[in-house]
């Protein structure tokens, strides 16, 4: 078994590193080494982390020779959308007409920046990029009627509560 002796400002780095970095794999690597930090055996650590016994040693070898860049951590890739030069001009476009569909933001988007979207990526766009939020239409409800909500509460409710009482 390896043996590694981590400071507590190391077990908060990996531990946040852990928690926000993208990549499935090397966020795997850092729940291993973060796993292993907190002291658990290497048959815990595979069995938690679901991972082979060679990975777990290969992934804790790297760590103690390299660190965190070892373990792919510096190495982010965040790709940029090809959207981004249009993004103030489509949100104040939405911001004046709001889109009532996927389909119709995707044609207006295209319309406007000559970039075709599809379904889930005009979704995924509009969503964490512009901060859009779906509201589901829902049925107006009524107007209540006021002689016949106060005929309910005399008669009914209010000699129910007395009851209770």
């Amino acid at each position: 078994m390896l043996k590694i002796e981590f400071t507590e400002k190391a077990i908060d780095e990996v531990y946040q590193q852990f928690m926000e970095h993208p990549s499935g794999v090397t966020k795997k690597k850092l729940h291993v080494v973060y796993l292993k930090a907190l002291g658990l055996s290497h048959k815990e650590i595979e069995r938690i982390a679901r991972t082979s016994a060679d990975s777990v040693t290969r992934y804790l070898k790297d760590y103690n020779a390299g660190g965190l860049a070892a373990l792919g951590v510096s190495r982010t890739h965040r790709p940029v959308s090809s959207l981004q030069p249009y993004h103030d001009q489509i949100k104040s476009h939405f911001l004046k007409q709001p889109p009532h569909t996927v389909s119709e933001a995707s044609h207006e988007i295209e319309a406007l920046t000559g970039i075709k979207l599809g379904p889930s990526a005009c979704r995924d766009f509009m969503r964490k990029r512009l901060g859009m939020k779906f509201r589901k239409m829902a049925v107006i409800p009524a107007k209540a009627d006021p002689k016949k909500q106060a005929e309910f509460l005399n008669n009914q409710l209010e000699p129910l509560l007395e009851e209770e009482k």
